[in-house]
């Protein structure tokens, strides 16, 4: 068993402030209601907010649940992937 000095959170926080500082957009607590391919990346719905636009999105779910919110989202998937 391999422990993170700090706990598994510092690794999460510390991903979280180089993401940001290399210029990502992070949106935590979002309730996302799905995300459509569009040219030149995707476009987020989510509730209560205006679409989003993006060249790249982290779903931070289970790919079960990625796939449902990608309009889509289960074609080339493995199929436990969408279970």
């Amino acid at each position: 068993v391999v422990y993170v000095d700090g706990g598994w959170g510092s690794l999460v926080e510390g991903l979280s402030r180089a993401f940001v500082s290399a210029g990502g957009d992070l949106r935590r607590g979002v309730r996302v209601q799905g995300v459509e391919v569009v040219d030149g990346g995707f476009e987020v719905h989510a509730a209560g907010a205006p679409p989003l636009r993006a060249r790249t999105v982290v779903l931070a779910v289970p790919p079960s649940s990625a796939s449902a919110l990608v309009a889509g989202g289960r074609r080339g998937l493995p199929a436990a992937w969408a279970e």
